[in-house]
């Protein structure tokens, strides 16, 4: 079983947590300080949740899941300082 060490910076905006349940399955959740709106992240894998916290479950290899996760978290970046 692999650990983690999470850090809370400042500079953070969105912060994603993926763990392996089983092979290839995932639990993803997002977390955001609630300027940004993790839970559209979340729709997008068919998960959901709040502004400040969401999850889902995603099936697939761990680097395609990271990639995914990453491509989808800078759509909701992207969103976010488009409305800045």
């Amino acid at each position: 079983m692999q650990q983690f060490q999470c850090f809370l910076l400042n500079t953070v905006k969105i912060a994603i947590c993926a763990t392996e349940e089983e092979s290839g399955r995932f639990l993803v959740t997002f977390y955001s300080k609630g300027k940004i709106d993790v839970s559209v992240c979340a729709r997008a894998f068919g998960g959901g949740g709040h502004t400040g916290a969401a999850g889902c479950k995603l099936i697939g290899k761990e680097h395609q899941v990271i990639n995914r996760l990453i491509k989808e978290a800078e759509k909701c970046l992207e969103k976010y300082n488009a409305e800045q």
